[in-house]
């Protein structure tokens, strides 16, 4: 599955992220849950990005261990890998397994 959306802003006490739910054949909810972005990819857009760069950079890294949900260790497994397109736009992408 694939989606397009913009790249999201943050609000106090957490990383930045995307929720997503995943829904079976039938209509039901599999599966909700997150993925965030390195640490180094949002200090990027937050310092860079004219749009951003007005609110200034998160407050909940991940590496801080201040985020209210992701684990202060272990977070890893939530992060989307990410890859800048020659448009300069970026493509986040990460596998996941529903049972």
């Amino acid at each position: 599955m694939n989606f397009k959306t913009c790249f999201p802003g943050w609000y106090p006490g957490r990383t930045i992220h995307i929720h997503f739910a995943v829904s079976n054949e039938i209509g039901a909810t599999a599966v909700v849950s997150q993925l965030c972005f390195s640490d180094e990819i949002a200090h990027d857009i937050c310092t860079n990005h004219e749009l951003y760069k007005i609110r200034g950079e998160q407050d909940a890294p991940l590496a801080s261990g201040r985020d209210v949900v992701f684990p202060s260790q272990g977070y890893e497994d939530f992060i989307a890998s990410t890859k800048r397109n020659a448009d300069g736009t970026l493509l986040a992408y990460h596998t996941i397994q529903v049972e």
